[in-house]
């Protein structure tokens, strides 16, 4: 009964050591490789630009989001480093702003779940 436990607990801790890891590791995975999906939900900051600072969800049919001034700006499928970048210059090419800086910075992570296996404690 007590090697049992033993097993168990060293099962636990490499299972907990593990997700610790991969969780240190996913905010650099989420700016510099995530691609946005739908039900993603963004922030987009337009610098000195208060009015087109926004926030806005990725739909799931098409893969866009309802931005002012531009309507429908398809951003699924890009980073977000790569998405501020379209936006901005889609800002640029419509006239609306001549030198735009856009961050654009995932709110809720939807699209991309990462399932986890195995015996919980406590599930939820």
């Amino acid at each position: 009964m007590i090697k049992q436990d033993k097993v168990q607990l060293k099962t636990g801790l490499w299972f907990f050591s593990l997700l610790m890891i991969c969780l240190a590791s996913f905010p650099a995975f989420a700016e510099n490789e995530y691609l946005l999906g739908g039900g993603d939900t963004v922030n987009i900051t337009v610098y000195d630009q208060p009015d087109l600072s926004t926030e806005a969800r990725i739909s799931q049919d098409d893969g866009a989001i309802i931005y002012p001034l531009l309507w429908d700006v398809r951003i699924a499928g890009l980073t977000p480093e790569a998405a501020g970048k379209k936006i901005a210059s889609l800002l640029k090419e419509k006239g609306i702003l001549k030198f735009p800086e856009v961050t654009l910075s995932v709110k809720d992570y939807v699209s991309q779940t990462i399932p986890v296996m195995g015996q919980v404690n406590r599930p939820g």
